[in-house]
Order: structure tokens, then C-alpha cells, then sequence
């Protein structure tokens, strides 16, 4: 990620480094296992933004690795702009305001893996984290 290679793994052009990296990884809270690779996105200039978990909306519902204080936890909401139910919020475990930002997240028509033309209405952060990339390069 950090440094890409062509298709065989060889010939690294780190000028091809992603300037964000969307991801919808995680479940628990206060996980240092993502810690390294978030350490070495921040000193790349990559910015990561997580899924901030679909565990909510109770407090302290925040997932690993959207918790960690230096990447973009992104929550859910409504077409009314309200919080979605399922929409995890903080505070993370080391005190930190999650999300960091909202947006649609609850029925949204977004592609389907059964074939490059299938599309199905889906709810979750993982929805946000998708649309945020659109928003944060455009």
C-alpha cells in the first residue's frame, strides 16, 4: 500500500501511494493490532478512514480500528440526517469523539458481488466509508 509493485510484486513506485485508504475492517474496541499499519500510513501521508462499526448506537460502541485517534472513524446516518440504529459511537477507549464524521449510510444502493452489474440496497458504515472517499478526493 504504502510503496505499490506492478502485478508480479516487483519494479515499487511509492509515487503510486494511495493519498486515502477506505477500509470496513474491525469488531472489538481498543485492538492494537492495526496499530503498525496505521503508524505506517500516517508516516506515508496515507490517510486511513475505518468503518466506525455497526454496534450502536450505545456509547462506547466504537470499533477497532476506527477508535484509534489517528485515523477518520466514519458513523451512519438516516436520509432524515438522523443517527442510523445500528451506528456505533464513542467515546473510543482512550477518550477520543467517534465518529469523526457521518454521513448516508442507511439504504443505500451500492454495488453486489454476484456480478460487475448487480447492485442491491445495503445499510452499515462500511456504506459511509465508500461514499467518504467520493466526498474527502472530490
Amino acid at each position: 500500500m504504502v510503496c505499490p509493485t506492478d502485478h508480479t510484486g516487483a519494479n515499487p513506485d511509492c509515487s503510486k501511494a494511495p493519498h486515502l485508504v477506505s477500509n470496513s475492517w474491525g469488531g472489538g474496541q481498543g485492538r492494537p493490532m492495526f496499530h503498525e499499519v496505521i503508524a505506517a500510513w500516517n508516516v506515508a501521508g496515507i490517510i486511513p478512514l475505518f468503518s466506525n462499526g455497526n454496534s450502536g448506537p450505545y456509547c462506547g460502541s466504537a470499533n477497532s480500528p476506527a477508535d484509534h485517534g489517528q485515523v477518520i472513524g466514519v458513523g451512519s446516518t438516516t436520509n432524515a440526517d438522523a443517527l442510523s440504529s445500528f451506528s456505533s459511537v464513542g467515546p473510543s477507549t482512550v477518550g477520543t469523539i467517534k465518529p469523526d464524521i457521518s454521513a448516508p449510510g442507511s439504504s443505500v444502493n451500492s454495488a453486489y458481488n454476484t456480478a460487475d452489474d448487480a447492485y442491491r440496497v445495503l445499510s452499515g458504515t462500511s456504506m459511509v466509508s465508500i461514499l467518504m472517499i467520493t466526498v474527502l478526493l472530490f
